[in-house]
């Protein structure tokens, strides 16, 4: 992914995922339960581990909050 450009980690805890999983109406067959979700999350994550840049985030941070962030870490990369 790195070759194709700027790969970003928008770092959430599962618990965050997990809730947004579940408010979300859309089908999601490979997280259907909290194990299932919590299985591919921990799977995943040593490759979303090599991101370029990792942003934290929280439940109550804007989308424009973050884009902030991803502006202000690749400024000063």
């Amino acid at each position: 992914m790195a070759t194709a450009g700027l790969v970003v980690w928008l770092d959430a805890p599962f618990e965050l995922c997990w809730e947004r999983i579940r408010e979300d109406r859309v089908v999601r067959p490979l997280a259907s339960d909290v194990e299932a979700a919590r299985a591919r999350y921990e799977a995943r994550l040593p490759l979303y581990q090599t991101a370029t840049l990792q942003i934290p985030v929280t439940a109550g941070m804007a989308p424009a909050e973050i884009v902030a962030q991803i502006l202000a870490a690749e400024v000063s990369r």
